[in-house]
């Protein structure tokens, strides 16, 4: 390989290599995740109340979930579990093959998260690079639509179709929860 190509690499990696998150935290994004770290997060829905959202397809797990640093500065949370921008690929977008389907999704139970957050990349707005927090000091909210989930159906061709949410009122959040990541203890988060 000619040095050109070494010269190239370099600094497209550059390009793409993690920096400073801006909330002025001191913390080094990372590119790839940093290993099996999670926090797992109690959403607690009052007995008797629905909540769901519709999802365009290949839902993240995340619509619900608002993130931020303790400075207050908010992340973006992956929406689609499928997609993502590869920078050493000359900046291409990927989204797996499979077709995604609008579904209704409910909010309840727990939920996972790894550190994941998407940033901007340098090849539009369009383009998003997958990062990983670091280990410290963060704050969750759960936020979510009043709604009632309707089961999927007989669809064409013999398939069943999706659930479908309808939403009945405004979005309602909980209260901001401090905590660490990673935590080996679940982090509740209340709608009221």
């Amino acid at each position: 390989m000619g040095i050109g190509r070494w010269v190239v690499l370099a600094a497209v990696a550059s390009a793409c290599s993690g920096g400073k998150l801006t909330s002025g935290d001191a913390a080094q994004e990372t590119a790839h995740p940093p290993g099996p770290a999670t926090t797992t997060f109690n959403l607690l829905i009052p007995s008797g109340e629905s909540y769901c959202h519709q999802s365009p397809g290949c839902p993240s797990g995340y619509e619900n979930l608002r993130i931020g640093t303790a400075a207050g500065a908010r992340f973006t949370l992956p929406t689609r579990s499928d997609c993502w921008a590869d920078c050493t690929d000359a900046c291409v977008y990927s989204c797996n093959a499979v077709e995604c389907i609008p579904n209704g999704v409910a909010v309840s139970g727990t939920l996972q998260w790894d550190g994941r957050y998407d940033e901007t990349s340098p090849c539009g707005s369009d383009c998003m690079i997958r990062r990983y927090a670091p280990p410290g000091q963060y704050t969750a909210q759960l936020c979510a639509t009043p709604g009632t989930l309707t089961p999927g159906g007989p669809g064409d061709g013999g398939l069943p179709s999706a659930p479908t949410c309808t939403n009945t009122g405004a979005e309602i959040c909980g209260p901001v929860v401090p905590f660490t990541f990673p935590s080996s203890t679940p982090i509740d988060l209340p709608i009221h």
